[in-house]
């Protein structure tokens, strides 16, 4: 698939209105990103929480709902729902009204909300900084960046950060002669 791209003809008064308008909107974008990452990592930590996700991934059947219903009320609780996320850009919407709309707020708002979604129930990546077990054998991450050519042999270990001082165990890596 290709792509055409036809510069946008403005003067230089609008280009300024433009790229402040696109920067509030990269602003706001973080900080939800932030907010909802602050409120990820206190759902996490919360020992009721951590109990009622031990529960839900052993059983079947009823106490897997009643488990997940509660788990679900500690989600709402901690704020991580689209409405609460609504409610927490408000009054930094309503101080940069002259550069984003209501709506562009909630829209951006809402993108966000559906990455907290895969995060929350398993169908997304990590926050930054928490790392998954790598599939390389005999390998430890350089750096909280996921890329294999950050990766350094177990030998060439430096003294930064690697995957137990992260998550605080070890990481499991597969056996080298099952990879294809």
């Amino acid at each position: 698939m290709h792509t055409l791209r036809f510069p946008l003809k403005t003067g230089r008064q609008k280009e300024q209105v433009l790229s402040k308008g696109f920067t509030a909107m990269g602003k706001l974008h973080n900080v939800i990103v932030k907010e909802c990452k602050k409120r990820l990592r206190m759902l996490r930590r919360d020992p009721e929480y951590r109990a009622l996700k031990k529960v839900y991934a052993k059983t079947d059947g009823a106490c897997r709902r009643e488990a997940g219903a509660a788990m679900n009320a500690l989600v709402k609780s901690y704020g991580l729902t689209e409405n609460s996320l609504h409610a927490f850009i408000r009054p930094w919407q309503a101080r940069n009204r002259h550069l984003v709309s209501s709506h562009q707020a909630q829209e951006e708002a809402s993108r966000v909300y559906a990455g907290v979604e895969k995060v929350l129930y398993g169908k997304g990546m990590p926050p930054s900084g928490i790392l998954p077990p790598m599939p390389w054998q005999g390998l430890t991450p350089a750096s909280p960046l996921r890329r294999p050519s950050l990766m350094k042999p177990a030998s060439l270990k430096s003294s930064r950060r690697t995957v137990k001082d992260i998550t605080g165990r070890s990481p499991v890596f597969p056996d080298r002669s099952s990879v294809p």
